[in-house]
This record gives C-alpha cells, sequence and structure tokens, in this order.
C-alpha cells in the first residue's frame, strides 16, 4: 500500500510547496498552503495539485505527478510524469508516446531533474 501525499504549485508566487490540508468536493475544492494563510475558491485556478506515485528515485526522492525524470535507459532520456487512463505513467515528447509502467523510473535508476513549472526547459535536452 503506497502513501497518498501530495504538493501543489502556487501559480501567483510560483513557488511548490507541501499542503497541509486539501479539501475534496467534486474534485479538488481547497488547498492551504504549509502557512496556512489562505484557502482557495473552488472555481478558482491558483494551485495545481500533483499527487505522490509512491515510488523514489535512485537519490531517495520521491516522484510526484509534473516530475521531469531522466532515465539513462531510454533514449531519449528525459521523460514527464504524468497520471493518464487511471495510473501514473511516463510521457515522452508531446507525441502522447506513454510507457505504460511508472516503475521503470525506480527499476532503471530514474533520477528526478525537476519538475514542468520550475524546469519545462529540461524536456527539451536529452542530457
Amino acid at each position: 500500500m503506497r502513501e497518498i501525499k501530495f504538493r501543489a504549485w502556487d501559480k501567483a508566487k510560483e513557488k511548490m510547496f507541501i499542503p497541509i490540508r486539501l479539501t475534496f468536493i467534486k474534485g479538488i475544492a481547497g488547498v492551504t498552503n504549509a502557512i496556512g494563510d489562505r484557502d482557495v475558491n473552488p472555481e478558482s485556478n491558483d494551485y495545481i495539485v500533483m499527487q505522490f506515485t509512491g515510488l523514489l528515485d535512485c537519490n531517495g526522492k520521491e516522484i510526484y505527478e509534473s516530475d521531469i525524470v531522466k532515465i539513462p535507459a531510454f533514449n531519449p532520456s528525459i521523460v514527464e510524469v504524468v497520471f493518464n487512463r487511471g495510473g501514473f505513467c511516463l510521457k515522452q515528447g508531446d507525441d502522447d508516446n506513454f510507457y505504460s509502467d511508472i516503475k521503470y523510473a525506480e527499476e532503471e535508476r530514474g533520477e528526478v531533474i525537476g519538475n514542468v513549472y520550475e524546469n519545462e526547459n529540461l524536456l527539451n535536452k536529452n542530457i
């Protein structure tokens, strides 16, 4: 059984944080940030919430949805973690080419090198 955890991207502050509270009403309706300074109106789009996959990279770092992972065994080696068709998978490029198993990120010694909100430019590189 995996641990259910989330993180959130604050669009206004352009900063990632771990929410201290999430409210679910027909989806995510409220997010309270780490210092508890505000909740989100259900109609607003202030935050983007991402879920923990339950996996760790080669350095022991948690792998979340929207992370950018380098997997040396892949060509190209830079992939994005996405939630698609009911599960986490690895997306390569813009062509909707999905790898069916997120476990490759852990089994092939994948390394989290960023996320799509802070490091989107990494998706265009093959480092």
